[in-house]
């Protein structure tokens, strides 16, 4: 017994002993915030989509879950048993297992899970087929989240849409792509290629940068150019349709040009049509980048080679003496000191041995924020964090770099749970951090002010809506409106950046305010009566302003326009001249208003005179190239030293946690050529441009609202019963009845016929699925809601709206209930009909 307590004893007090030693030795360890370390490595395993031509759609691993909807990067076809074979890359990780989830793209509601364990090993991969038990609609998307557990416990969610096709041709159209695509790069074995192309004569064949289907047979052949293939070509479906189909092929070439070999990051994107005859190539378009070399500078022109690029607005920024230069190239920081004549690689995932694959993954950006006297730089990185302690996860973070220690120092890190091409569209809007440490941003239509020493967290404006705002990075300040719906707005908050100032611009009473823009960091406002406020037919407000004013941060009035019985309802500004978009009063129209000619005003500039800018060099070889000039007073001698930058350990916590939810402004997000290209406010200006660049549209709900090329050929809606005009409800209310009736809602006369009301006010209140304006679309692609089963409100002329719905290769039926008839018109009349009384649409969707 003695002896147990004595081994006892023992044990503890070597646990004591063990405890202190561990203790000091901790604390002699601990790193502190001056410890500098370089950024680790990529990971995370790459999995790929296995067809029969091979791997494609790579999908890259999220550490945080996302929801599926919102990533339309790929698409990915099932075979005819609703399976799909994945085939997972794992680098340095070791996936265990695989779990999925299937969910419905518009409600995102699940539909099926499942787990699968028994993973198949080919060469360096693991494979797993994963099939669906669960019936699928044919022709529908879904989305599908695939998550890989390791063997450490560590779960990566990648994810795809996912669609069930019978005889979609995937095999004949991607042959198709690839034929075309090597061909390009082989001109021996380009014959025929010129067949597919739509040459135009005005189409710009004066850069390598873009060319697409309408440019020369030489400008898509590389002219006289001997492009050579140095990576992997990754090649990703975008879209599928029975008949068509999208393909983004992206890839790294090199290039013999006359200052040496250059690196260009090419992105293909091909739209084809499969038929049992021949394929047809609908749309072509390239982009290249040439790659930053700073050996390539011009020492006797003073300029640095930015190189073939697209890129005419190079984000670039400069100290106030010019002596001082950093740019954003390639998805890479860079800094500049012109007279010590050293340049610095500040911030880029690409790595010296770079994996094309995932290094150089494009889902992130830059966005320069400052640069001091002293050369330290304050810079956003925002997206998909390609490595590093953030990799996998989509993020906001502010750095912060020291030129004197050549470091770079992590400030604010804000994970996010959208992807970039989402988030993009609010951080290219507005970022700011000034000398208290306090950083501004905007996300979501809010506007945040982070003191980073105090830890607080403010929100500025909770409505930032891009017509309701104005920004002035020069001039260190913002203004909004103190209410964002159109003509409520009785003032204007002007923010000092820098002070946290508050002052204010009000309106006479019985007035409200607007704003209209900028010009040279001064505001253009509008002031409009209560009065002058109407309606227009689709339900929008109009508020013409019957004065426009021009005022400076000190609230100066700089300059006034009133033109007595005209009124401006939307301003431009093309360098120094305002463009007014005026409306007259008139009894003829419904709103009482009609267009009138533009007015002008000229504003005088101020030149900033700077020596620093992108200019353009044209030679017979590789023609336009873009350089980034240096100021004549610098002298150089030789080619800058380059430098690279390390990170600081930093041993707090920088993350900042924003509890926002999603804002509840309409927004529609144009999906073409692989990406969004925009975001809008109003249905119909997305439709256009969607339709325009051949891509789809997706509201805020990340629902499929539209989509080129699913549109059938003929569409009836059968179901509707016609309901015609009386002397107490009008063609419009008519309309608005018969649209409820076909989204699934009956009412009564009564309750929508004895109020004066808009269509849009109307379905909103008694539609149980979504109302939309589809105003300024064309005929032809609302016609695309028939073809979904869902008519559609048209006005033929001011005041009097008909019902489509049905149409075929030649006419379209439309119930009017004012003719109390239900009546055929050709397509070209119609359009004519429609596009005359200003093509306003109104439908709904699921």
């Amino acid at each position: 017994m003695l002896k147990h307590i004595y081994r006892f004893v023992v044990l503890v007090i070597v646990f004591v002993v063990s405890i202190f030693f561990m203790g000091n030795n901790i604390r002699e360890e601990e790193v502190e915030s001056g410890a500098t370390t370089t950024m680790s490595a990529t990971t995370y395993p790459v999995m790929y989509i296995e067809t029969d031509r091979g791997l494609m759609n790579p999908l890259h691993g999220y550490s945080t879950n996302i929801d599926a909807n919102m990533i339309r990067e790929t698409i990915t076809l099932l075979d005819n048993d609703q399976a799909v074979t994945v085939s997972i890359d794992q680098k340095k990780l070791t996936v265990k297992k695989i779990n999925y989830e299937v969910r419905d793209n518009n409600q995102y509601t699940l539909i099926e899970e499942g787990s699968i364990s028994a993973l198949t090993q080919t060469d360096d991969n693991k494979t797993a087929k994963i099939k669906i038990k669960e019936i699928l609609e044919e022709n529908k998307e879904y989305a599908m989240k695939i998550t890989a557990v390791t063997s450490t416990g560590e779960k990566i969610h990648f994810y795809t849409r996912i669609k069930k096709i019978l005889n979609a041709h995937l095999n004949e159209k991607y042959d198709f792509v690839e034929q075309i695509h090597e061909s390009i790069l082989n001109k021996d074995e380009a014959a025929g290629i010129g067949s597919y192309l739509e040459t135009n004569s005005t189409m710009d064949n004066s850069s390598y940068a873009y060319v697409n289907i309408n440019s020369s047979y030489d400008m898509v052949m590389w002219g006289s150019l001997k492009p050579t293939l140095i990576s992997d070509v990754i090649t990703r479906i975008t879209e599928m349709n029975q008949e068509t189909a999208s393909f983004v092929l992206k890839y790294k070439v090199e290039v013999e040009t006359d200052t040496g070999v250059e690196q260009y990051t090419v992105s293909e994107f091909f739209r084809v049509k499969y038929t049992a005859a021949r394929m047809y190539l609908l749309y072509y378009e390239r982009k290249a980048e040439a790659a930053f070399n700073p050996d390539y500078m011009s020492i006797k022109k003073g300029e640095l080679k930015i190189g073939v690029s697209n890129l005419y607005d190079l984000p670039f920024l400069t100290d106030e003496a010019e002596t001082k230069l950093c740019f954003v190239r390639n998805k890479t920081l860079w800094y500049y000191d012109m007279i010590a004549n050293t340049m610095v690689k500040v911030f880029t995932f690409e790595q010296k041995q770079s994996d094309f694959i995932r290094d150089c993954y494009d889902q992130h950006d830059i966005k320069i924020l400052n640069i001091d006297a002293d050369g330290n730089i304050d810079f956003v990185v925002y997206g998909y964090m390609n490595r590093g302690e953030y990799e996998g996860r989509t993020a906001v973070i502010l750095y912060r770099f020291y030129s004197v220690e050549n470091r770079v120092e992590e400030q604010v890190y804000i994970p996010m749970n959208v992807p970039y091409e989402v988030m993009k569209q609010d951080l290219e809007g507005f970022s700011y951090v000034n000398r208290s440490s306090v950083f501004y941003f905007s996300l979501q239509d809010q506007i945040f002010a982070y003191n980073m020493i105090t830890k607080k967290l403010e929100t500025i404006v909770e409505e930032a809506d891009p017509d309701n705002i104005m920004i002035s990075q020069k001039d260190s300040y913002i203004a909004w409106t103190d209410n964002s719906e159109l003509g409520k707005a009785s003032s204007i908050i002007l923010l000092d950046l820098e002070t946290g100032a508050k002052s204010y611009i009000k309106a006479k009473e019985g007035q409200s305010v607007r704003i209209f823009g900028k010009i040279n960091e001064n505001l253009i406002l509008g002031y409009v009566k209560d009065s002058d406020l109407t309606m227009d037919t689709d339900g929008t407000i109009l508020a013409p302003a019957y004065k426009v004013s021009i005022i400076d941060k000190e609230r100066q009035e700089l300059k006034t326009y009133e033109v007595k019985k005209y009124y401006t309802v939307a301003a431009t500004v093309n360098d120094n001249v305002i463009e007014l978009k005026r409306v007259k009063k008139t009894a003829s129209s419904e709103t009482n208003y009609a267009l009138a000619e533009s007015d002008f005003i000229l504003n005088r500039t101020e030149t900033n005179g700077s020596k620093i800018e992108v200019t353009t060099r044209v030679t017979d070889k590789m023609l336009t190239e873009l350089y980034l000039t240096i100021p004549s007073t610098i002298t150089l001698t030789k080619k800058p030293d380059i430098k690279t930058t390390v990170n600081t350990v930093i041993t707090e916590d920088t993350t900042l946690r924003l509890d926002i939810d999603r804002s509840s402004r309409e927004r529609y997000y144009v999906y073409a050529l692989g990406e969004i290209l925009g975001v809008y406010d109003n249905a119909g200006d997305a439709i256009v441009l969607a339709d325009e660049k051949m891509g789809s549209v997706i509201n805020q709900n990340f629902k499929v609202i539209w989509e080129r090329g699913k549109k059938s050929t003929r569409a009836t809606i059968s179901s509707i019963t016609p309901v015609y005009a009386s002397s107490g409800l009008t063609s419009k209310k008519a309309c608005a009845k018969m649209l409820l009736a076909n989204s699934g809602v009956n009412v009564t006369v009564g309750q929508i016929g004895d109020k004066n009301r808009s269509i849009m006010d109307i379905l909103t209140q008694y539609m149980k699925k979504e109302p939309i304006n589809l105003t300024g679309s064309t005929l032809e692609e609302v016609l695309y809601n028939v073809s979904e089963g869902r008519a559609v409100i048209a006005m033929k002329s001011n005041g009097q709206a008909v019902l489509i719905t049905e149409y075929d290769e030649f006419n379209i039926t439309m119930i009017d209930p004012e003719l109390g008839r239900t009546w055929k018109e050709g397509y070209k009349d119609s359009s004519k009909m429609f596009e005359k009384a200003g093509n306003i649409f109104i439908s709904f969707i699921e």
